[in-house]
C-alpha cells in the first residue's frame, strides 16, 4: 500500500489514479486544474479516492481527500469506474463554473450523457457531516443561460453526503445535464432536513420521472390541477446506504424546468395521487402538505403566479402521531418591509417555536408563541436581517413545517 501526506496545497495538473491500497492523509488541499500542461483538455479521477464504508471508516484505510478544488478550463472534471470514486472529507470548491460528472464520457469527442441518474456509474461523497452548505463552496452557477442563485456546487449523475446522527440540513444539487430551452434536466437543488437519526450517508440522484397524470381535480383554493409534469420534469431517488431508515426528516426542493408553463398552483404527488381529504387537500398520511412552488425564477423560470411556498412536515417515517399540522400562511412574500406576517388557523391552544435561517442552514432568529384555538395573527420582526433568502421553521410538538420566503 502507499500513503500521501499532504498539509498543504498540491496542484495535480493531468489526471489522478489510485486503487485500494491507496490512502491520504493530511488536511491540505488536492487542487485539479489544467492550466500548463494539458490546456483545453477533460481531466478525470479514476479508481478509488473515497472513504470505503461510512464515516466511521473516515482515516481508517480511506484514500479521500480533505479538501478538493477542482479548476478545470472545460468546466469539466469527471469520474472514472464504479460505486464510489470519489469522496472529500472537508469541502469541495467548484470555482464558481466547474461541475463534476460521475461517469466516465471519455477525454475527447463529442460529450454525451446517460439518459437517467441511474444509469451514471460513479458516485461523488461529501462526508463531512457538518451541516449546511459550507463544505460546498462556489458562486452563482450559470449554465446555457440558467442561472441559479440557491447551488452552492453542482454534481452531474450520483452524490452522496454524511449524515450527522444529531441532525441538520443538507443540500442535494444534482443534475443530469445542463439546461438548455429544450432539456429539463440542468441543475436541481433538494435540501434535506434532518432530526436525531442513524442515517450515517444518504445517497441520492436525479432522473428523469415517471408519468403522474391523473383525472383533473380541484385543489383546495379553487385551482384546477390539469398539467402534470412527472415525465417532464423528473424526480429524486434517495438512500439510506445502511438502510436503516431511523429518524425524523423533512425535505425543500429548487426545481428547474424551462418546460415548466407559468401556473397559479403547482402541488406534487406521491405514487402518481394527492394524498389528503376528498378535496384533495388536508393532512397527508406520508407527513406531506401540499401547496405551490415559489422561486423559480432563480432558475430561469418565470415566478408562479401566485406566490406560493412549499412545504414539507416533518414525521417518523414509519408512523405519525396523532398530531394535526398547522395551517399557516407567511405574508407578503416577497418581504419588502422588516416585519414577517403569519396567519396560523390553530385546532387548539399550544406553544409553538419558529427559527429563521439563511441559505447555508445557520439560524439567525427565532421566536416562541403561545397559540389561541381558531385564528392567529403573529408578527416577527426582522430589522436586523439582510436581503435575500430564507427558510421559516415552524416547530409543533414533533412536526415541524418550513416556508421559503425572500427579504427584498
Amino acid at each position: 500500500s502507499s500513503l500521501l501526506t499532504n498539509n498543504g496545497l498540491m496542484k495535480v495538473q493531468g489526471n489522478s489514479y489510485s486503487d485500494t491500497n491507496f490512502q491520504q492523509r493530511g488536511n491540505g488541499t488536492y487542487r485539479i486544474e489544467n492550466s500548463e500542461v494539458n490546456i483545453g483538455e477533460r481531466q478525470f479521477i479514476e479508481g478509488s479516492f473515497a472513504v470505503r464504508g461510512g464515516t466511521a471508516q473516515i482515516g481508517v484505510n480511506d484514500g479521500s481527500f480533505y479538501n478538493l478544488e477542482i479548476n478545470n478550463d472545460q468546466g469539466i472534471v469527471y469520474l472514472i469506474g464504479t460505486g464510489n470514486v470519489a469522496d472529500i472529507r472537508n469541502n469541495i470548491d467548484f470555482n464558481t463554473t466547474n461541475r463534476i460528472i460521475t461517469h466516465d464520457i471519455g477525454t475527447t469527442g463529442l460529450i454525451t450523457y446517460p439518459s437517467n441518474g441511474s444509469d451514471y456509474s460513479a458516485v461523488f461523497g461529501v462526508m463531512n457531516s457538518s451541516s449546511g452548505l459550507g463544505n460546498l463552496i462556489t458562486n452563482t452557477i450559470t449554465v446555457n443561460g440558467t442561472t441559479s442563485a440557491v447551488d452552492s456546487g453542482y454534481i452531474q449523475g450520483k452524490f452522496r453526503r454524511a449524515i450527522n446522527p444529531l441532525g441538520g440540513s443538507y443540500g442535494f444539487v444534482l443534475g443530469l445535464e445542463p439546461a438548455d430551452t429544450v432539456s429539463a434536466r440542468g441543475i436541481q437543488y433538494a435540501e434535506i432536513v434532518v432530526g436525531a437519526n442513524n442515517y450515517d450517508v444518504i445517497e441520492g440522484y436525479f432522473q428523469q420521472g415517471s408519468d403522474n397524470s391523473f383525472t383533473d381535480v380541484v385543489e383546495c383554493s379553487g385551482n384546477t390541477i390539469d398539467y402534470f409534469a412527472g415525465s417532464d420534469h423528473g424526480e429524486w431517488i434517495f438512500t439510506d446506504i445502511n438502510t436503516t431508515d431511523s429518524g425524523a426528516y423533512e425535505m425543500i426542493v429548487w426545481p428547474q424546468d424551462h418546460t415548466m408553463p407559468n401556473s397559479s398552483v403547482w402541488v406534487i404527488t406521491k405514487d402518481d395521487t394527492l394524498s389528503g381529504t376528498t378535496n384533495d387537500c388536508g393532512n397527508s398520511p406520508i407527513g406531506l402538505s401540499r401547496t405551490g412552488f415559489s422561486g423559480f425564477s432563480e432558475f430561469g423560470l418565470a415566478s408562479a403566479s401566485i406566490p406560493l411556498f412549499l412545504k414539507t412536515t416533518t414525521a417518523p417515517k414509519d408512523s405519525l402521531k396523532n398530531e394535526d399540522p398547522l395551517e399557516f400562511l407567511v405574508f407578503p412574500n416577497p418581504i419588502v418591509m422588516n416585519e414577517i406576517q403569519m396567519n396560523i388557523l390553530a385546532k387548539q391552544e399550544e406553544i409553538i417555536t419558529i427559527e429563521l435561517f439563511d441559505i447555508l442552514g445557520k439560524s439567525i432568529a427565532n421566536w416562541n408563541f403561545e397559540l389561541k384555538k381558531g385564528a392567529n395573527n403573529l408578527k416577527l420582526p426582522i430589522h436586523t436581517i439582510s436581503k435575500g433568502n430564507y427558510v421559516l421553521k415552524v416547530q409543533q410538538n414533533s412536526i415541524v413545517q418550513v416556508a421559503k420566503i425572500v427579504k427584498e
